[in-house]
């Protein structure tokens, strides 16, 4: 694309505004479930789909969804939304984040479908991911028939990073950008 990161970001204020809505929002919600699983012991991971996170994290790993995972990518909402707040673009660090980023996206996309500019705001979205983001290889997670694709001949020419439910934590790198928070490494 022609605009620089702060050109782009003058030109989508609205979005990082319904951005955080939808994090604040989210965040909410996350506390009264998190509140929950502290309060009851986790019997079927199951329940991790009737979450606000089950709505926006790949299904085939609900049995993987633990408390710990539940905590750990509460924090990774947090991070992100914090990155999007700095005046200086600071690079997504894990497959964790980038699904995190892609919550918050589709949670502002659920909370604006109804709104009259509907339309134009998701085109800002979409705008929005293509400068975001490096690259969507995280979507592959979201549907059974890629399974193994970062592991596969295809995914390594690609350079793709590991989509390993084991690895969606682990930095991209050891560039000081690319730090995970501590928290959850």
């Amino acid at each position: 694309m022609g605009l620089s990161y702060h050109s782009w970001l003058g030109l989508t204020g609205v979005l990082f505004f319904l951005l955080f809505i939808s994090y604040a929002m989210r965040g909410d919600r996350q506390r009264k479930k998190f509140r929950y699983y502290q309060s009851c012991p986790l019997k079927d991971p199951e329940h991790f789909e009737d979450t606000i996170l089950g709505e926006y994290l790949p299904s085939r790993y609900l049995h993987r969804y633990t408390p710990l995972f539940y905590k750990q990518f509460a924090v990774c909402i947090i991070t992100v939304a914090w990155k999007l707040a700095q005046p200086k673009h600071i690079p997504l660090s894990s497959v964790a984040e980038e699904l995190a980023a892609w919550a918050i996206i589709n949670q502002a996309r659920a909370l604006t479908e109804e709104d009259e500019d509907g339309e134009a705001i998701e085109k800002v979205l979409e705008k929005f991911i293509d400068v975001y983001f490096e690259d969507l290889d995280f979507g592959f997670l979201f549907d059974n028939a890629y399974d193994g694709i970062d592991e596969s001949e295809a995914g390594q020419e690609l350079g793709m990073s590991s989509l390993a439910f084991n690895d969606w934590y682990k930095p991209f790198s050891d560039e000081p950008s690319r730090i995970a928070h501590p928290y959850v490494i």
